[in-house]
């Protein structure tokens, strides 16, 4: 999905002034195409990222959501950069596309650290429990909430807690 998002931003950069006779009059298919795929990208990082993060402490959690809304934040920043001195463009589309590339590039290296780099793979919490494994199992939500309490007595505090319910669902 990050590949998809950031090979449209880039051929965006090179192909969004190509047009073509489509439907009678000249339009530019790379850019209706490439900001399908684009915004096709954009939407489906959030279902990338957020089952992905529930492997790390809440902090993690909480820098996500920050980061998703700053990631519109800043595109919609450098648009409005384009368009408010009004005294002619400080960059063109492809420059802007390219900007964009580049957000993509960052967005997929840093996918890639927090799934290989060793320091990052020390600050996951947990392993959460498959569909499947939830599915298959005999669990039952008063059976979670019996195990919760029964931490919450032995003194547990905290996201922790959880990995009980995790190991007893995935050993079921």
């Amino acid at each position: 999905v990050l590949s998809m998002g950031f090979a449209s931003c880039l051929s965006l950069a090179f192909l969004w002034r190509k047009t073509a006779h489509f439907f009678g009059r000249e339009r530019s298919v790379a850019l209706l195409c490439f900001s399908f795929t684009s915004a096709f990208a954009d939407c489906t990082t959030s279902l990338l990222y957020w089952p992905f993060v529930n492997m790390y402490r809440a902090p993690y959690v909480s820098a996500l959501a920050v980061g998703e809304g700053l990631s519109g934040l800043i595109a919609t920043a450098i648009s409005w950069l384009q368009t408010a001195p009004k005294h002619g463009d400080l960059f063109s589309p492809a420059v802007y596309f390219g900007l964009m590339a580049f957000f993509m590039l960052c967005g997929m290296a840093a996918f890639w650290a927090l799934d290989h780099l060793p320091s990052c793979l020390a600050e996951r919490n947990h392993t959460p429990p498959t569909a499947t494994s939830r599915r298959s199992s005999n669990v039952t939500a008063a059976d979670m909430r019996a195990e919760e309490g029964k931490s919450l007595q032995a003194g547990g505090v905290g996201g922790n807690n959880n990995t009980i319910l995790y190991s007893r669902l995935e050993n079921d």
